[in-house]
């Protein structure tokens, strides 16, 4: 597992040096939820952080030549030789995820590449990245190359998701502290413009933002409600009724949860189970 201590007093020219971290699993295996999770995490920690694909370019350039979106084995495979396409005779792909490094600049910045030499390239360009492999018992993944090569690469971490959502935001909770040592973003130590100051607290304040409003969603759309009051209109939500999808009641556990942590939930007193999400 590589050293990820002593990242938070990276500088490189001024600001904490972006760490690209590439992530990789078959399809279906839960990249796409672990990353979000994580860049929860992150956020919660001070950290900037996005998620990027490789083939980002690839699926706009697909939609004009007339791929529907579905991602199942055709898809995937046509996803795949475009892919390809441009890789070998343009870089395409590493060219779009270097130009967003250098554009965004966040703290950190998760991208998804599947091929291992391209994988290997990616480490190879942009010093100091990670790499992490997603895994999930049962899954096989679809019949395209970049699948059934997913394993060929040595891989910095790896994460099995093997449980519940829940589960995998706990593995992703214990990443982020492996990434950044649990320490929140530090000071910065040089001199910086006020305007890039700014956009940074703007960037924070957003994030949070965000994070409540989607919390709040869950809870309001997943839990069925009684109204309590007329004038003004007031609203108890059942967190019990949260489903059928045995995901929605996980997504709601962990919004309740955060709206807790930040004092903005109410809990009925005559019934726990009962919650009003409260403004910001």
């Amino acid at each position: 597992m590589s050293d990820c201590s002593g990242y938070t007093s990276d500088l490189e020219g001024g600001r904490l040096r972006t760490r690209a971290i590439v992530i990789n699993g078959s399809g279906e295996a839960g990249k796409d939820s672990f990353v979000e999770s994580a860049i929860r995490h992150l956020a919660l920690l001070g950290y900037s952080a996005s998620n990027h694909s490789s083939v980002d370019l690839v699926k706009e350039a697909a939609a004009v030549l007339g791929w529907d979106g579905a991602k199942n084995e055709k898809g995937r495979q046509f996803l795949s030789d475009l892919k390809d396409l441009s890789t070998s005779r343009y870089a395409g792909p590493m060219n779009y995820m270097s130009g967003l490094i250098k554009g965004l600049g966040h703290d950190f910045m998760f991208f998804h590449i599947r091929e291992p030499q391209e994988i290997a390239r990616f480490l190879e360009v942009n010093s100091g990245s990670l790499s992490l492999l997603v895994s999930r018992p049962g899954v096989q993944g679809f019949g395209n190359h970049a699948d059934q090569n997913v394993a060929k690469h040595p891989y910095d971490f790896s994460i099995e998701n093997a449980g519940t959502l829940a589960d995998l935001d706990e593995k992703a909770r214990v990443f982020v502290q492996e990434l950044t040592g649990g320490i929140l973003r530090a000071p910065r130590r040089v001199v910086l413009n006020r305007q890039k100051d700014c956009e940074l607290e703007e960037l924070r304040r957003l994030e949070q933002e965000i994070a409540y409003h989607g919390a709040r969603s869950d809870i309001e759309c997943f839990c069925a409600s009684k109204a309590v009051s007329r004038e003004p209109l007031l609203w108890w939500y059942d967190i019990t009724t949260a489903g059928p999808v045995v995901e929605e009641g996980e997504w709601v556990t962990m919004a309740v949860r955060y709206l807790e942590m930040r004092g903005l939930l109410l809990r009925n007193p005559e019934n726990p189970n009962q919650v009003r999400p409260l403004d910001a």
